[in-house]
């Protein structure tokens, strides 16, 4: 799939709810889940396929999908079984190109008294699965992967490096140890401990003793959230988090909590053109995912911020854009470490200051597979500047509706599968007087499913094509 953009010079207008973020949404089943015979209610329009479901209801999990009038999902009820009443599936448990259902999955798997079988996206797996055994192991475990046979220079021959599926999970006949853990020791990527993090809060819920975990530098949040909303005593004391299993939960009843990139991304699509008023309806405001909106304030951007209830735990505000930066973005330090949204899509917000102006963006949290110098290519193409920098990048901005002069035709875009470098082309895409064909999506659009009609809403004229229906004579770059 691709997805085209018409150029327009008209300003944005328009609300839109926040996209669902997969992966919180991913935790909140679990925690319904593990919920035993309580009923928990998740709502959210444009829910996307969570393979979690299928996997849980194949361990006996009741979870019924919310449907309106035209067949669209807005939700799930779930009757929660606790591990007890968890039956042995009869196949593997999926958790196709999803990290927190891999994590999820093999904390439920290594503590059920039967033996299950984890598989997903080979790839995904080989890169994520390493920290989550880790844990589950120091915890008395079992989960055992096929050894991936890895390519070492001068060796002579090949050697077992990392993990791949299928994992054998189980059984375990006696409940989990206690764990005490360090975040970070030796986790080399933000993502890693996120997902260690995860998966050890989850194996706890039905462990003896405490799980306590040391953060070096505080990680994202929204599991502990929706854990503390469920009724799990979750105790922190500055770098220190504790769970003391084991924990009887309760269900959870609200809307699903919106992802901060996606609703970014929504929200920089307004800088793109002058006079333009977007709002996102439920976007994420835990502290530990403002340091893009705060620096969008300090910018200048005018931004009018209207607090709501809880969602499941998460704080959550109506927010709305009405006008653009009046200088470049500055992030660095602490903020830096809690700036919620992919450096692609930061960039690219970065890339509407006014024209001269520069965005230095230090300290950020990098990520095992972030290219800079495909996001420097990029903002390249759409005539922003960007110098790669041993400490971050600075942005140069540009002028709405400026673009590279190399070009005089329509502009395609090959982002190789990356989901958040396809994002931020969207995003520069909607201030450029040219037909913008952005390609090799990764899983944007299985992420947010309503991605096009989302922006369509605000005015952006844009569609999700066949590659087949594609024209290929388009200026072309690779990135």
């Amino acid at each position: 799939m691709r997805l085209l953009v018409t150029p327009s010079d008209s300003p944005l207008r328009g609300i839109v709810p926040g996209p669902i973020d997969s992966a919180a949404a991913t935790y909140a089943l679990v925690i319904a889940a593990l919920a035993e015979g309580c009923e928990s209610v998740l709502e959210g329009r444009g829910v996307p396929e969570l393979g979690i479901a299928l996997a849980l209801r194949s361990l006996g999990v009741a979870i019924e999908s919310m449907t309106d009038q035209a067949g669209r999902r807005h939700g799930f009820r779930i009757r929660g079984t606790g591990l007890s009443g968890m039956r042995a599936p009869g196949r593997e448990l999926d958790a196709g190109r999803s990290p927190a259902a891999m994590a999820s999955l093999a904390a439920i798997g290594a503590s059920l008294p039967f033996a299950t079988c984890l598989i997903g996206d080979p790839d995904v797996m080989r890169r994520v699965m390493a920290p989550i055994a880790r844990v589950l192991r120091m915890r008395g475990g079992t989960i055992e992967g096929q050894p991936v046979l890895e390519e070492v220079t001068g060796a002579g021959r090949p050697r077992a490096g990392k993990m791949g599926p299928p994992f054998a999970l189980g059984p375990s006949d006696i409940p989990l140890s206690p764990l005490n853990y360090e975040l970070g020791e030796t986790e080399a990527w933000p993502d890693m401990r996120d997902l260690a993090k995860a998966t050890a809060l989850l194996s706890g819920i039905d462990a003896e003793g405490a799980t306590q975990l040391f953060e070096r530098i505080v990680s994202h949040d929204v599991l502990e959230r929706m854990l503390t909303a469920a009724g799990a005593p979750i105790q922190s004391l500055g770098p220190m988090l504790e769970l003391e299993g084991p924990v009887r939960l309760r269900g959870l009843c609200g809307p699903l909590p919106a992802d901060a990139n996606f609703s970014a991304a929504i929200l920089g699509a307004a800088l793109q053109r002058p006079g333009s008023h977007v709002g996102v309806r439920r976007l994420p405001t835990r502290p530990t995912a403002l340091g893009w909106l705060e620096a969008l304030a300090d910018a200048g951007a005018r931004l009018n911020v209207e607090a709501k209830h809880d969602a499941l735990g998460l704080p959550a505000a109506d927010v709305t854009l009405s006008s653009g930066l009046a200088r470049g973005l500055a992030l660095g330090g602490e903020r830096a470490h809690r700036v919620g949204v992919s450096i692609p899509v930061l960039a690219s917000l970065a890339a509407r200051a006014p024209r001269g102006a520069h965005s230095q963006l230090f300290d950020l949290p990098t990520f095992g597979d972030f290219d800079p110098r495909a996001l420097q290519s990029l903002l390249e193409r759409f005539g922003a500047s960007c110098t790669v920098q041993s400490e971050g990048l600075v942005v140069g901005g540009i002028v709405v509706g400026g673009i590279g002069q190399e070009f005089s035709q329509e502009i395609h875009i090959d982002c190789r599968g990356d989901a958040d470098l396809a994002l931020a082309a969207l995003m520069l895409a909607v201030g450029t007087p040219r037909s913008t064909t952005i390609d090799g999506l990764g899983d944007l659009v299985d992420s947010f499913p309503r991605i096009a009609a989302t922006f369509r809403a605000l005015g952006v004229d844009v569609v999700v094509l066949d590659a087949s229906r594609t024209s290929e004579a388009t200026a072309t770059e690779t990135l």
